[in-house]
């Protein structure tokens, strides 16, 4: 896929905007905050504004190739995972108490930075989920089963969360909201022109699927490639009634409350009420169906798919999941779909970065508290709370100057 870059400036127009805000006598003036250096000034901005506004920028910073676009967050994530890197490794170097936050952050480190144990472990890491998946004998089961990958945070269907409710931003409400396309957007199955990324996820699918010793524990042992095509007919026809980006963004659309007994209605396959007691939720009453259509036609696609398929769709749900963080095999499998033949990169990020993401994704509170202790000074934070503080200021004066 081409390679695109992302704008230095969050929009260039606005820099140029001056705000008239209350500043006292001694404030000092303010300065251009454009660096000039990141402007193409040979190219006029009516024939390419693109290239004028952030020529200078791609010039200087030459895409990497982990990366297949790069701009001013992108820099700035970098520089971060650099400090949050020497905070990470000088915990995992340490002999660290038990229990305390600097011994989780550097375990989780070490763990995921032993790359000659996890391609020793293999598929191990998953063997137990493979089981469980195997052994399903009925469709009944299958809602134990969900609530078993949901804890996990695997959630094929359909995904569970807490967000404002739309009607009355005081109440936080559970969504239910429609999950489990393997390549991600409805339109790569949808679409004649997107053959060829079907074929290679099919592919990717064959070789993890085996890999992964599910077939073996499922009896179906070299059948990899039937069961790779049999969940991607399964996740088309999952991708037909998913609503699309456009009626995704109408939030009338997506806002439909339903109490548990109807949301039970459209789904018998799944017993929802055992499925929301296994993840935490017994007492809730009612759930925002995000997608309805998606979920009346979600039973029938249940009920018209074998259960092999399902089993296999489930597993591979699981495998993809934790692909990332398993052996080479699985990691470079991973990569050469979802970051070359997706994004478009050219090679994967250097292990180091890739497990201080992780650490930082998972124990991020506990990361933070040390990055406060070494970046974050309370001088800082003053100077933070005055800048938000002045900002609050100017946006307060145009909302008063505002007709609306």
């Amino acid at each position: 896929m081409k390679k695109t870059y992302v704008s230095v400036m969050i929009c260039a127009a606005f820099c140029l905007v001056a705000c008239k805000s209350k500043q006292n006598a001694d404030v000092p003036a303010l300065t251009s905050g454009i660096n000039l250096e990141n402007l193409d000034t040979t190219t006029s901005p009516a024939q390419d504004f693109y290239q004028y506004a952030c020529g200078g920028w791609m010039k200087n910073n030459p895409l990497k190739p982990e990366y297949s676009r790069y701009g001013s967050f992108d820099a700035l994530a970098e520089n971060n995972q650099v400090q949050l890197k020497e905070i990470i490794t000088a915990a995992a170097a340490q002999n660290n108490e038990t229990g305390t936050v600097a011994q989780k952050i550097g375990d989780f480190y070490n763990i995921g930075m032993d790359s000659v144990k996890l391609d020793k472990d293999g598929a191990a890491p998953i063997a137990d989920a493979m089981k469980l998946v195997a052994a399903v004998k009925d469709k009944k089961d299958l809602t134990g089963l969900l609530v078993a990958m949901a804890v996990e945070g695997v959630n094929p269907f359909f995904g569970v969360f807490g967000e404002a409710d739309p009607a009355d931003s005081k109440m936080c409400i559970a969504w239910v909201w429609q999950s489990g396309l393997g390549i991600g957007d409805r339109d790569y199955y949808l679409e004649a022109s997107q053959q060829n990324i079907r074929d290679q996820y099919v592919a990717l699918m064959t070789e993890l699927l085996g890999a992964s010793a599910y077939t073996e524990f499922a009896g179906q042992k070299g059948n990899e490639a039937q069961l790779a095509q049999n969940i991607l007919k399964m996740e088309t026809a999952m991708a037909k009634a998913f609503m699309d980006k456009n009626d995704l963004r109408d939030p009338y659309k997506t806002y439909n409350m339903k109490t548990i007994a109807e949301w039970q209605k459209m789904v018998p396959s799944i017993n929802v009420a055992e499925f929301m007691k296994g993840i935490g939720l017994e007492r809730i009453e009612s759930v925002n169906i995000g997608q309805v259509a998606y979920m009346n036609a979600l039973e029938k696609i249940l009920k018209s798919t074998d259960l092999n398929t399902i089993k296999a769709y489930l597993a591979w749900n699981i495998i993809n999941n934790a692909a990332p963080y398993l052996s080479s095999q699985f990691v470079d499998a991973d990569f050469n779909f979802y970051g070359k033949v997706m994004s478009g990169k050219e090679e994967n990020k250097p292990r180091w970065k890739r497990v201080v993401a992780t650490v930082d994704g998972n124990l991020g509170e506990a990361v933070g508290q040390l990055y406060v202790e070494k970046y974050f000074p309370a001088e800082a934070k003053e100077r933070m709370l005055k800048l938000v503080g002045n900002l609050q200021i100017a946006l307060g004066e145009r909302i008063e100057a505002s007709s609306w």
